[in-house]
């Protein structure tokens, strides 16, 4: 099911959960781009019974991605939980239990808690801009974390995790990818316990092997649908042509536009913009919309790159 750009004045863009008659189970959900007047979060539970949300993305809401205000419990599995204002996840109280997670890229703690207790297992918590998580009862095991909690638990480590083409884990050999990430195969049970040995990590879309241990971290349904040769762009308003591929800079290999390159772009890659005039005199079209996270745009110098939108 997916829940896009959906508004609200106050608590859960997209999903409210409150009352205590029953439990809940979200599963394969797309939970994006909601936002609130208020500053609501996209999943607001309110509950103390148990709410599981299983193989379920949110992302690029108006606050937190998942709030837990009272005290039940939210189990995750398989979730990733990206591009927040604020918190992935904010937990005032009750207990929260996550297995091959994924939290990252959000501008304020991957996990805030103010009196909950956390378990993380299996999960990589990275790149979220206060850090991946407060340290007051949290319990982590097995899990890749932005900053070193020694005394969560154990066989964590802060090792980079390699994320491709949004968050998927480099393997070397496939495009684009020179190295494996240390994340695949480093979980505390195999694929299949975890019952993910039908999804993957790769960009290929290669299944997760059912007696290997588990990857970390979130898992998705099928292979990168971005062309992963993409993530590195070629742009030149002189030189370049939005029928080229972008792949290499110059006559032949460039794109014209910045536009075109945004358009083909991927997650965590790069445009590389020489020197010109970027206008709609060459086929620019403002506003420039940026759909990928982690995307970098290199300018040449600043004074003979233009960007000018008339």
């Amino acid at each position: 099911s997916g829940f896009f750009g959906g508004a609200a004045n106050l608590r859960g863009t997209a999903i409210l959960l409150t009352g205590n008659a029953q439990s809940t189970t979200i599963v394969d959900c797309d939970i994006q781009e909601n936002n609130s007047v208020g500053g609501g979060e996209d999943v607001y539970v309110n509950t103390v019974n148990t709410t599981q949300i299983r193989h379920t993305r949110i992302g690029s809401g108006s606050r937190h991605g998942i709030t837990l205000d009272l005290n039940g419990t939210l189990v995750l599995t398989n979730c990733l939980i990206t591009a927040q204002p604020l918190h992935g996840i904010w937990c005032t109280t009750g207990t929260v239990r996550m297995a091959n997670c994924t939290i990252a890229d959000n501008a304020g703690w991957g996990i805030s808690n103010g009196n909950a207790s956390v378990t993380v297992t299996d999960s990589i918590i990275w790149g979220n801009y206060l850090g991946g998580g407060t340290t007051n009862q949290l319990t982590m095991n097995d899990s890749c974390i932005q900053e070193d909690h020694p005394g969560a638990g154990v066989n964590n480590f802060t090792n980079n995790p390699e994320f491709f083409g949004g968050y998927y884990l480099s393997k070397a050999g496939l495009v684009m990818q020179s190295v494996d990430s240390p994340c695949r195969d480093s979980g505390s049970v195999t694929a299949g316990e975890r019952g993910l040995d039908n999804q993957t990590t790769r960009t290929d879309g290669v299944a997760d092997q059912s007696a290997s241990q588990v990857d970390l971290g979130y898992h998705y349904a099928g292979p990168l649908t971005d062309n992963p040769s993409n993530k590195t762009l070629y742009v030149d308003a002189v030189l370049g042509s939005d029928a080229n591929d972008g792949f290499t800079p110059g006559p032949g290999g460039a794109l014209q536009t910045i536009s075109a390159a945004l358009n083909k772009s991927i997650s965590g890659g790069a445009i590389n913009i020489a020197a010109g005039q970027y206008t709609t005199n060459i086929g620019e079209i403002f506003p420039l919309t940026i759909k990928d996270n982690n995307l970098a745009l290199i300018g040449t110098n600043r004074m003979g790159t233009i960007i000018d939108p008339g």
